[in-house]
């Protein structure tokens, strides 16, 4: 966890990169730290706190200097390159020793992978580098990679027959041609990375070969990350090529499928070609396209987090794209490409061989029975991974879209209350919920939780006292709390009900006065505690100063509870907070009258609205809103003049939204535009429902 940064000595350690790392601005605003294809992309702000990495300044002493410059967030951004640089052992090993954290890397299920040789550059892999990432090399193995169309056809092909001597018995025969598959994805894999390193060598960048298995494949591996080095020009035309290559030896097989020469091997080479030129540009993996996305998105460049948790939200607008989301259709799209061609491949070649084993003599039986159960596993596995995982993916995107801040908070707060100490990503996550936080990022959230203790309450007990001294700010995980106000005369007035998601005592910590009302816990209660410190440095800092504290609490709490607004995330709800303009309208006055042209969007803070339409001198609507309410918007979406009159009926306080900024909050909303829709038309329905009763009262 990072919040562990912040523990023991850490402060006194003198951070060093080890001995080799380099640092290379990349492109504006992106560097990389890199040693061996180790690497970490930090931004320009990072890059100023490397530089203070030389083994002499403490960490006290770099967030000191930052500081007195006027650099405020520089703890945390402290704690996260920490954190990153050490996971990918960039540090020495004493600092990995003071971080706690282990020097063992893990490698992926099933892989192992050995140095062979360092290889220095010469004149063949320069020119054979040189060539091949320039442009002429580039359209030149683009123009193989087209010719890979024109692929061999493997239906009726059946590589037992004719890819081994009939000679042999049809299980040998089997196993021969799997030892020919095996061969031919080590060849088309290795060749791939040596041409990688032939690249590296062209600019005169030494690159070790090592012999590695992953997920059982063996295979020589370069690691190409040091053309980072180069420049961002340079990467993109070397992990362009990187991708090219196995389709233009897909290539060069159907050219020589299509004149004759060895055409069942030729097939065979097609197909592992094509298939592992999908999967090396597939945007599931860390793999060469992965990193050219890398150099054109913004952040820490992880695929797969910016599908499952923007990517189908974005889509379902139906708004104009962005840059970004244009980007990842284009990583889907060939990623559902990459699966179906796996699928489809392996079907064929399992199909080409399930016939000659099913044919097989009876003498046979018990060999021709396991290799058809391993055939079968080629057509029925892939596809059953793939239902699981596609099934598993899209539930989980529409549960997590479908469910409101609250709701998922209250399912969060289950697992807190569960247990005696709750882990510090539920709390993380809980925190992340409501508004008042949403401009915290994930490692400054995870060092608040180092910051709140938890506490229960037993029904009936107080949680403050009115009067008191305030010293904390709480949060409510679980229960119910009344919050109770005591006049001159002593009685007790219940003013507000609290639950799931709601905070209070901040007034006293604002403001510096005692407790303003007592806080009594209605049923068990389980509250987060925060101290006076923590919240001065974590939610003023977040909410953007005190005197908007008290607004992002209280609104938040409003416009969750209000279907327009209760689907969208809590950073959502927060710009719209910050956009509310807080208007205070006098008893007795006029919001706008019937026939008036719309501005405006209008949401009840306090106070009491009522609302009344005529058709001719007939009133077919007479009713009155109070806190929560909204009003004003059939207006702003249909175009149409005001279709009632809005007049206050005490003093109010309302927040409002310009027509321009309504549209735009709704538009970037999903469900907010389906809830808008289902308000304008239940509003509609009551319009003609109370205009029908009007006219037979009459």
């Amino acid at each position: 966890m990072t919040a562990q940064f912040c523990k023991g000595d850490i402060e006194q350690m003198k951070p060093r990169l080890i001995e080799g790392a380099t640092v290379t601005k990349f492109a504006p605003d992106i560097h990389f730290v890199q040693y061996e294809g180790r690497f970490v992309k930090i931004d320009d702000a990072e890059f100023g706190l490397i530089s203070g990495f030389n083994g002499e300044s403490t960490l006290a002493d770099i967030i000191s200097s930052r500081l007195n410059n006027g650099d405020t967030a520089v703890f945390n951004r402290l704690i996260s390159l920490l954190d990153r640089l050490n996971k990918v052992e960039l540090f020495d090993v004493e600092c990995s020793k003071v971080l706690k954290t282990s020097l063992k890397r893990k490698n992926a299920p099933f892989e192992f992978s050995r140095k062979l040789t360092t290889v220095k550059p010469n004149p063949f892999f320069k020119i054979t580098g040189r060539f091949l990432s320039s442009i002429p090399g580039l359209i030149f193995l683009l123009i193989l990679s087209l010719a890979s169309l024109f692929q061999p056809h493997l239906r009726g092909i059946n590589i037992l027959r004719e890819l081994t001597p009939e000679s042999l018995s049809s299980g040998i025969s089997y196993l021969v041609a799997i030892l020919f598959i095996v061969i031919v994805v080590f060849s088309v894999q290795s060749l791939t990375s040596l041409f990688s390193g032939a690249a590296l060598s062209a600019k005169d960048i030494e690159f070790p070969i090592c012999f590695r298995i992953k997920f059982g494949i063996p295979s020589l591996w370069v690691n190409s990350i040091p053309v980072v080095s180069k420049g961002r020009g340079v990467a993109t035309f070397h992990y362009a090529m990187k991708i090219l290559i196995p389709f233009a030896i897909a290539g060069v097989a159907s050219i020589l499928w299509r004149y004759g020469f060895f055409r069942e091997g030729m097939a065979v080479i097609h197909v592992v070609s094509v298939a592992i030129g999908l999967w090396v540009a597939s945007p599931l993996l860390k793999t060469p396209f992965a990193m050219l996305a890398n150099f054109f998105v913004k952040g820490d460049g992880k695929t797969s987090t910016f599908l499952r948790r923007r990517f189908m939200k974005d889509i379902l607008t139906f708004k104009k794209s962005s840059a970004e989301t244009d980007r990842l259709i284009l990583l889907s799209a060939l990623g559902l490409l990459w699966l179906y061609a796996a699928y489809n491949y392996s079907w064929y070649v399992a199909n080409s061989t399930l016939s000659h084993l099913l044919a097989a003599t009876i003498s046979e039986s018990g060999l021709t029975l396991f290799l058809i159960a391993i055939s079968l596993s080629f057509i029925v596995l892939p596809l059953l991974l793939l239902a699981i995982g596609a099934v598993t993916v899209v539930l989980g995107n529409i549960n997590s879209m479908v469910k409101t801040p609250v709701t998922r908070m209250r399912n969060l707060a289950d697992q807190i209350t569960s247990k005696k100490v709750p882990q510090k990503a539920q709390v993380a996550a809980f925190l992340q919920l409501i508004p008042l936080f949403s401009g915290l990022d994930e490692n400054e959230l995870l060092l608040l939780c180092s910051h709140i203790k938890l506490h229960r309450f037993s029904s009936g007990r107080k949680i403050i006292q009115q009067g008191a001294a305030g010293d904390c700010f709480y949060i409510i995980v679980s229960g119910e709390a009344d919050v109770v106000v005591e006049d001159f005369s002593g009685r007790e007035k219940t003013v507000e009900k609290l639950e799931t998601g709601d905070s209070f005592g901040e007034i006293a910590l604002i403001e510096k006065v005692p407790r303003t009302a007592s806080v009594v816990a209605a049923k068990p209660t389980v509250v987060f505690e925060m101290n006076r410190e923590s919240f001065e440095k974590f939610v003023v800092a977040s909410a953007g100063g005190e005197e908007k504290v008290t607004n992002m609490i209280r609104l938040g709490k409003l416009l969750v509870n209000i279907p327009l607004f209760s689907f969208m995330s809590p950073k959502q709800i927060s710009s719209v907070i910050r956009r509310l303009e807080i208007e205070k309208i006098e008893a007795g006055k006029v919001f706008f009258d019937q026939g008036d042209k719309g501005d405006k969007f209008y949401v009840i803070i306090d106070g009491t609205v009522h609302i009344t339409r005529k058709d001719g001198d007939a009133k077919i609507i007479d009713k009155t809103f109070e806190r929560g309410g909204f009003f004003g918007e059939i207006a702003l979406v249909k175009e149409i003049p005001r279709t009632a009159k809005v007049k206050a009926v005490s003093d109010c306080t309302v927040g409002t939204l310009t027509k321009e900024q309504f549209l735009e909050v709704i538009g970037h909303s999903l469900f907010s535009g389906k809830e808008l829709d289902a308000v304008l038309n239940e509003r509609a329905l009551q319009i003609g429902k109370e205009a029908i009763e009007s006219c037979l009262s009459n």
